[in-house]
């Protein structure tokens, strides 16, 4: 059975399978698992770092950069909602203290 229901956005629409799975659907209906490589990398390394950091923390550490990425951007990323550009991906790595090989998972 297939759950329906329309996302925030109004462009977006989000259906549950059953199977523990969110999918995502853009505005021409394809069906999308996961935008980014990184988000998890993201969210184990915020999560790993001496003290945590917050998602509003690693927001302001990339705004330091240069790189405005609001907490609920930082949110979609770890979740795989939000894609994430290559200069995001450099940003976030030098934020986080880690590489972007690492963060790319090109490396354990």
């Amino acid at each position: 059975m297939v759950a329906w229901s329309l996302a925030q956005s109004k462009s977006v629409l989000k259906w549950n399978t059953g199977q523990a799975r969110t999918w995502y659907c853009d505005r021409v209906g394809v069906p999308k698992q996961n935008n980014n490589l990184v988000g998890k990398r993201v969210k184990k390394a915020r999560l790993q770092a001496k003290p945590k950091l917050s998602q509003d923390a690693l927001s302001g550490k990339l705004a330091a950069r240069g790189v405005t990425i609001d907490r609920a951007g930082i949110a979609k990323i770890e979740s795989g909602i939000r894609y994430v550009s290559d200069f995001e991906v450099k940003a976030l790595a030098a934020a986080l203290g880690v590489s972007v090989s690492w963060l790319l998972e090109l490396e354990r």
